[in-house]
């Protein structure tokens, strides 16, 4: 037998390993009630993985391309009639948190740059509130580290479920909303071929008309372009598909990561969370400004504008009584306007570099 041969099965047998690692990480993760589990997960495993054994692992690019265009359908798909119905009542104190919140960002990284050995791009995307898995696609097609910048996403996303028990004591809710509309399960065949189908459309629109990022942005816009024109076509697919391309996305910026890295982190650790915590602090300050504007209870604007995982904060209306429709339209259009953002915001961080 060649020792080609052996390769592959020794290539094989590392594979394995690392979908069992990710597999249990993520249901380790889920259990202990952490954020996106499947998606840091990933992150993690192929850390350790890359770092202690196998430097050269790759996912391959057909596998790359198929998750991110899965995670612009399952983002996309959210932008319902039903939520520009339920931002459209408070259109202009939604619109201009939203350009709060992007102009912290865009304030926050250049300081945090000046704090740290980050550069800019990396500092920016890094502190991008929402849509993780989709920030750390755009940022590493913006020319930023995407393994920082996944860092980054998942120490944002922590730090705020950590002090959500704590804003839901300050600020209890007053009234009882219902469920998202558009959240519960439908047929699990149909929204596989949903996804399927937006997914191939979409590549091949982002692939055309060569936005930035068009392998996850296309698809995204395809999604959505669905589920506003033909709802009852835009089934939600199982939630193993998510997991999947989320885990695929972890991993493929995970098994990038070296020793350098890790030193980087480590050095940026204090400053990254100082940040962190001025981001949250300030989103507090636009949910109570947005609070005092529109007359809602400050906890259902909190949780409208805090910079936590979207599922993480629907949970936390749910379960603390809040106006889960307002809380999550306003996540899910803030998420969407963040990514679809992005690409100008990385063209002028391009810009401001080079002059």
């Amino acid at each position: 037998m060649s020792a080609s041969w052996f390769g592959c099965r020794a290539r094989a047998g590392e594979w394995a390993l690392v979908v069992t690692a990710t597999i249990g990480a993520a249901l380790g993760m889920d259990a202990a009630g952490l954020p996106s589990a499947a998606l840091f997960a990933g992150l993690a495993v192929g850390l350790v993985f890359s770092v202690l054994r196998h430097p050269d692992l790759a996912i391959p690019t057909p596998v790359n391309l198929g998750a991110y265009a899965v995670t612009g359908v399952l983002t996309g798909q959210l932008m319902t009639i039903d939520v520009l119905r339920s931002v459209s009542t408070d259109w202009l104190p939604v619109l201009c948190s939203l350009l709060c919140t992007l102009t912290l960002t865009v304030v926050g990284g250049p300081t945090l740059e000046r704090m740290t050995a980050l550069d800019r791009p990396t500092s920016v995307f890094g502190l991008i509130a929402g849509g993780a898995a989709g920030v750390i696609v755009i940022s590493d097609a913006a020319g930023a580290d995407a393994r920082l910048v996944a860092v980054m996403q998942y120490l944002r996303v922590l730090v705020v479920m950590v002090c959500m028990p704590l804003v839901v004591i300050v600020a209890p809710a007053t009234s009882s909303g219902p469920a998202l509309p558009g959240t519960a399960g439908g047929d699990p065949a149909a929204g596989l071929l949903f996804v399927l189908g937006a997914s191939v459309v979409g590549l091949v629109f982002g692939w055309l008309s060569r936005i930035p990022a068009g392998s996850l942005l296309g698809p995204l816009l395809v999604a959505a372009a669905v589920a506003l024109a033909l709802p009852e076509v835009a089934h939600p697919p199982p939630t193993f598909v998510q997991d999947v391309a989320f885990a695929v996305i972890g991993l493929q910026v995970g098994l990038r990561f070296n020793r350098k890295h890790l030193l980087l982190v480590a050095r940026a650790l204090w400053a990254i969370t100082l940040m962190i915590a001025a981001l949250l602090v300030s989103c507090g300050a636009l949910g109570a400004g947005m609070a005092a504007w529109t007359g809602r209870p400050l906890l259902d604007c909190y949780l409208a504008t805090t910079p936590g995982g979207l599922y993480a904060v629907l949970a936390a209306a749910i379960e603390t009584g809040a106006d889960v429709p307002f809380v999550g339209s306003v996540q899910v259009f803030r998420l969407i306007a963040v990514l679809v953002a992005a690409p100008l915001l990385a063209a002028y961080l391009n810009r401001a570099r080079t002059t």
